[in-house]
């Protein structure tokens, strides 16, 4: 029997609803929010792709990941990641998963960092303020310049390597919404 995957993803401003989208699309399975999947319903998954966006240093799918980590320890899970700054160095990758996910489901996850996308049009009051003040903050004007600048670098390519990485971990059963 072919294991049956999942995508549950927690966005905040579409990156990761459009990478959750086209994970679906590439592989034929089922994407939801986090709140609209079931813990009955996350059950009858083998693979569990979680998805979700950086805010503030915040994974957003990281208190559903930490709620559901029982049921999550029992399946196949991998982890993408997005944002702004994918770049940045393991070490600092490996801080902001500790401060976010239950060491135990970071120890058995697979986890993508993967480029996201900042319109500056887009945010809110608050995160647009918010934006503005954190780049006052860096001391390089380079840096500053930077935090300022739109960006818009969510594609399909950049999850080449996880659908390899998911593919290799068996042939997946399309699965019925």
């Amino acid at each position: 029997m072919k294991p049956k995957a999942v995508i549950v993803y927690k966005s905040r401003y579409g990156a990761t609803t459009e990478y959750a989208r086209l994970l679906s699309q590439i592989l034929n399975i089922p994407a939801y929010e986090t709140s609209k999947i079931t813990d009955s319903k996350l059950d009858e998954y083998d693979i569990v792709i979680a998805g979700g966006s950086v805010y503030v240093g915040k994974i957003q799918v990281a208190k559903w990941m930490n709620e559901k980590k029982q049921i999550l320890s029992r399946k196949e899970v991998f982890l993408f990641v997005v944002c702004g700054s994918p770049g940045i160095n393991e070490a600092e990758r490996a801080v902001m998963l500790s401060k976010n996910i239950d060491k135990s489901l970071i120890n058995r996850a697979d986890v993508t960092f993967l480029k996201g996308r900042m319109m500056k049009r887009n945010l809110s009051f608050i995160d647009n303020f918010l934006l503005r003040m954190g780049a006052a903050l860096q001391k390089n004007a380079a840096d500053r310049k930077r935090m300022l600048t739109d960006f818009d670098e969510v594609r399909k390519e950049n999850l080449d390597d996880l659908v390899k990485k998911i593919k290799l971990l068996a042939t997946l059963e399309p699965a019925t919404n």
